[in-house]
């Protein structure tokens, strides 16, 4: 017989608990294995036995922990050790990490005999592994070759598995075999046998797994083939992911009239036309909004609640070279962004002149936002008590103001909101309360497209188009103000003026404004549209078609979008105790229901103290269920209210709800009811609760 020897590769892979082997043969031929089934004798797995060179490629005599040590030492019997550990985790000394992560505390050590269970002693530390049995708690078998020290196997042939549970042992562990699903009863999550394997699993075919999954690789996973994998009213989509998945929508034809984007069903905005003021579809609704995002408005503005709103993110969104500071475009945010000789106060470009009042000379003060030497007004103030007093709390006097030195109307905070009214010199146009005083303005955005003026806020009026806030709008010498257009002209063609709806630039005003023959109408909202035909009589109602549940109500035909045609818009309700039927001709009805007859009364199913009585509906003569609450301490049997009887008259009771509140069973005060129920009879002071029916500390 040739002394072919065996040469062992493994490589451990504690995350699976599966140990992987090639055996490579010196005598010149090789075999791939599934899985180990290893020999306990070619492991020395009896440690008092003498191998011989043909069993075991290492020494003769089997190593174990420590052939010197006494063979009763506890540390070689794993049944006394009070943490055997398990087989990813050896037990609880120091961290002994696993074979990748030898951990962050290992112990010194001698020899193998002083590291815990499921290590050993490699280069004086305990590291994990073994050497033999005798180094692996709770029972468990040592395959020594196991890059890199050894490892601590549950099993390593079928005698280390249960036999009366058809355990077999595969890669290292213990696994269920079968040859039948009889023999996958009681198995926890695998009650199917897979035959070619002869293991027990989740799953062999789809129907198995629950709606929404698939069998695959016998485990019910997330995935579809068809609709029928779905739950109801989801379609699958078998294209997303690894294994398909189910939504609202997959195609258009999923969506009842709506368009699928993106897996849900939306409205096709292709189809919708919106007016000036609000340009944007809201393909989630239908409606149409100013913007849904930041890039629908104009520079220096954010869309916020579907509005463009005056404010900014970043520098980005601020035009002229202004820069974003606390959500406003401003001047200037530090010195370096102002011309030389100036300083950024109050994120303006400014020079400086003083600090306080007396840095300037008789006469003048120091303007807390300019920092410049100001003349006094004639009849200035130096504080509040200088200015007219108003009326508290609900109207304000004046106050002295800090940028003029002048009174000016102050706040009115008496209706929980500030506001602006000047009773005493009945100004209109001061309507910005900003620290507590009443302004023009507090930003550029409170002026009609020129600049707030820091010395008073008030709006400046333009000179020219380069005193507009915006850059790419224009001055109007006649009112002071800028506007994005004055004439035709100042729009880029073939846009032209709206001068008579705040000087915007719209597609079109009237037909002839619209050069695509494809889009000869200029619609409602000022764009141009294409030719549109009435689709319905004015005045016909149909049932409305997204009323899915009842009761289902009302489309009448009349003009509602852009164009001047004629469709079905405007939904309405049937009213009480009716819902729309559809007609002969394909007309919509209102139909009574009659959920019921005059005089009938019932307990509502949803609500213990609400009565419900048949009544009519006035407008439309129909009958319905009219839900009506009891009194206080009552409930609702056989259609009438009773008491409920919920206490003792005169009995006190610590509130369930508030731990500091004291109940009493009382009658109602107001005599509605001769019932008696729990109300608020007294409240304990700060830092006491109630127990035992009176205050008391915690």
């Amino acid at each position: 017989m040739s002394s072919c020897r065996t040469r062992w590769i493994n490589v451990v892979s504690l995350a699976a608990f599966a140990i992987l082997a090639t055996t490579a043969f010196a005598c010149g031929g090789s075999e791939n294995l599934p899985y180990v089934n290893f020999d306990a004798i070619d492991f020395g797995s009896d440690p008092g036995q003498t191998d011989t060179a043909a069993e075991d490629p290492g020494a003769g005599v089997d190593p174990g922990r420590d052939p010197g040590h006494p063979p009763t030492d506890s540390l070689e019997d794993p049944g006394t050790q009070t943490d055997p550990g398990t087989q990813t985790d050896p037990g609880t000394q120091n961290d002994p990490g696993t074979p990748t992560d030898p951990g962050t505390d290992l112990p010194g050590c001698k020899d193998s005999s002083t590291c815990a269970l499921g290590n050993i002693c490699f280069d004086s530390q305990c590291v994990p592994g073994c050497g033999s049995d005798r180094d692996c708690a709770g029972g468990r078998h040592c395959v020594p070759e196991a890059i890199p020290h050894g490892f601590c196997a549950q099993c390593i042939t079928d005698d280390h598995c249960n036999a009366n549970a058809n355990e077999k042992c595969v890669a290292g562990t213990c696994v269920a075999t079968c040859q039948t699903n009889n023999d996958c009863q009681g198995k926890a999550g695998t009650p199917y046998c897979e035959t070619t394997s002869g293991t027990c699993v989740q799953c062999l075919s789809d129907g198995v797994c629950p709606i929404g999954t698939l069998c695959i690789s016998n485990k019910c996973q997330s995935g579809c083939r068809s609709d029928r994998d779905c739950p109801d009213s989801l379609k699958c989509d078998p294209k997303s992911g690894a294994n398909g998945g189910c939504y609202t929508c997959v195609q258009n034809a999923d969506c009842n009239g709506r368009i699928c984007k993106e897996h849900q069903c939306v409205i096709d905005c292709s189809v919708v036309q919106c007016t000036v003021d609000k340009p944007v579809c809201d393909p989630a609704t239908g409606g149409c909004v100013q913007c849904l995002g930041k890039s629908d408005c104009p520079s220096g503005s954010l869309c916020l609640g579907s509005r463009c709103v005056v404010g900014c993110e970043t520098d980005n969104d601020c035009s002229g070279g202004r820069k974003c500071a606390n959500g406003t475009c401003v001047q200037c945010i530090t010195d370096n962004q102002c011309p030389s000789k100036q300083k950024c106060l109050q994120n303006q470009c400014l020079s400086t002149e003083c600090l306080k009042d007396t840095d300037c000379g008789n006469g003048k003060y120091c303007h807390p936002l300019l920092l410049s030497c100001e003349a006094l007004p004639a009849k200035y103030c130096i504080s509040d008590t200088d200015c007219p007093a108003g009326y508290p709390p609900i109207v304000a006097g004046q106050m002295c103001d800090p940028l003029t030195r002048a009174c000016i109307p102050a706040c009115m905070t008496g209706l929980g909101i500030p506001i602006c009214m000047d009773i005493f010199g009945g100004t209109t146009t001061l309507t910005v309360c900003v620290d507590n005083g009443c302004y023009e303005c507090g930003t550029d955005g409170d002026c009609a497209g020129t600049r707030c003026d820091p010395f008073d806020r008030h709006c400046l009026v333009c000179t020219n188009d380069a005193s507009c806030a915006i850059p790419t709008w224009h001055c109007d010498g006649t009112s002071g103000g800028c506007k994005e257009c004055l004439n035709d002209n100042q729009c880029t063609y073939p846009q032209v003026c709206d001068e008579a709806n705040g000087n915007r630039c719209v597609e079109c005003l009237v037909d002839g404004d619209c050069k695509n023959p494809s889009k000869p109408i200029c619609g409602k909202s000022k764009v141009c549209i294409a030719p549109c035909t009435n689709e319905c009589v004015s005045g016909n109602t149909i049932c409305n078609p997204s009323d899915t549940t009842e009761p289902i109500g009302l489309l009448t035909c009349g003009d509602y979008d852009d164009d001047p045609c004629l469709e079905y818009g405007g939904a309405s309700e049937c009213g009480s105790g009716a819902s729309c039927r559809t007609q002969v001709g394909g007309l919509g009805k209102c139909i009574c229901q009659n959920a019921c007859t005059s005089g009938q009364k019932r307990c509502s199913t949803t609500a213990a103290d609400t009565v419900e009585t048949c009544a009519q509906n006035s407008s439309s003569g129909c009958w319905y269920w009219s839900a009506g609450s009891c009194g206080n301490g009552e409930t609702c049997s056989s259609g009438s209210c009773v008491c409920a009887n919920l206490c003792v008259a005169g009995a006190k009771a610590c509130d369930s709800t508030y731990s500091d509140q004291i109940d009493v069973c009382a009658v109602d005060p107001y005599g509605y009811t001769d019932c008696p129920y729990w109300q608020a009879s007294s409240y304990c002071q700060s830092g006491y609760i109630c127990k035992n029916k009176v205050c008391s500390p915690p």
